[in-house]
């Protein structure tokens, strides 16, 4: 029996209809989140974003249990205003990475927990702009980007990729960093062709972050939903006895989730579709 759910969000519940399922999720979507939770089944949203870009939909379908943003690098019920846990990067690492991405023009976003902030003249408009609207929030845009996150806590760094072909290069830069920080590519539909290099802390990830939240949570992942639409998704998955895959999904996604035990997994429509609503009423028909 599911006793818990874990979402990511991007490509799951929001896609990149405008006014649909962008920037937040269709209604139909968020109706059914809170008809769920309602019934004492903690839904669990976990994305890579920042913690402000889910704070809305928490609110509007009152899921008041904890969720994971910042790529696993906190923990937060937005609804208490409560930080949970809170895993920043080392503020050496953060001053090198900033320093690398700038001298090979990778274009870097930097997390604190209530802002992240933009190089300003490295700004891509158009990138900016956009991403902006997924995040529901305006980034901080210093002359030096360096010196303006100097002193704070940061919790998560993003690298972002032109596109697919553009990833080798931003990988390059990256390298010397990968002993020391955890680096998984994620995407957003509204975004592409672009693609999102996370940078958390070593040994913090989406996969820690939901096997903690569920500890605290006193429910066995065995009893737990995962649901995901790529691959970097699969590090927390495959901690759940049962997995929902997108149909938007990567077929190497889906390859995996077909190698659960038939009843344990289920391959729905696309975001553009509601297919979440599909994976729900296959396992949580009840509901």
């Amino acid at each position: 029996m599911i006793k818990g759910i874990i979402l990511d969000v991007d490509g799951v519940l929001v896609g990149d209809t405008q006014g649909y399922n962008f920037p937040e999720p269709h209604p139909d979507v968020i109706k059914r989140l809170a008809e769920i939770h309602q019934k004492n089944i903690p839904i669990v949203l976990c994305t890579g974003k920042g913690n402000f870009a889910i704070e809305s939909l928490v609110k509007k379908a009152n899921l008041t249990n904890p969720h994971i943003a910042d790529g696993g690098s906190l923990i937060i019920n937005p609804l208490e205003k409560a930080i949970i846990k809170s895993a920043p990067l080392h503020a050496s690492l953060v001053k090198e990475i900033i320093q690398a991405c700038m001298q090979k023009h990778v274009y870097l976003e930097v997390y604190a927990t209530e802002n992240y902030y933009v190089q300003k003249d490295q700004e891509n408009e158009q990138v900016t702009k956009k991403h902006s609207i997924t995040l529901q929030k305006e980034p901080i845009l210093p002359d030096d980007l360096e010196k303006a996150v100097d002193n704070r806590e940061i919790i998560n760094m993003i690298a972002i990729a032109d596109n697919e072909n553009d990833k080798k290069r931003v990988e390059e830069v990256l390298q010397p960093f990968s002993k020391h920080v955890e680096l998984v590519w994620t995407l957003h539909p509204s975004l592409l062709p672009n693609q999102f290099y996370l940078i958390t802390a070593k040994g913090v990830s989406k996969k820690t972050a939901v096997e903690e939240v569920f500890l605290k949570l006193e429910i066995p992942l065995t009893e737990v939903l995962g649901v995901g639409d790529t691959m970097g998704d699969w590090s927390f998955m495959q901690e759940c006895e049962y997995v929902g895959v997108m149909g938007n999904a990567p077929d190497a996604l889906k390859q995996k989730a077909r190698e659960k035990d038939n009843n344990k997994f289920y391959i729905g429509g696309p975001v553009e579709k509601n297919g979440i609503l599909e994976i729900f009423d296959y396992f949580v028909r009840e509901m």
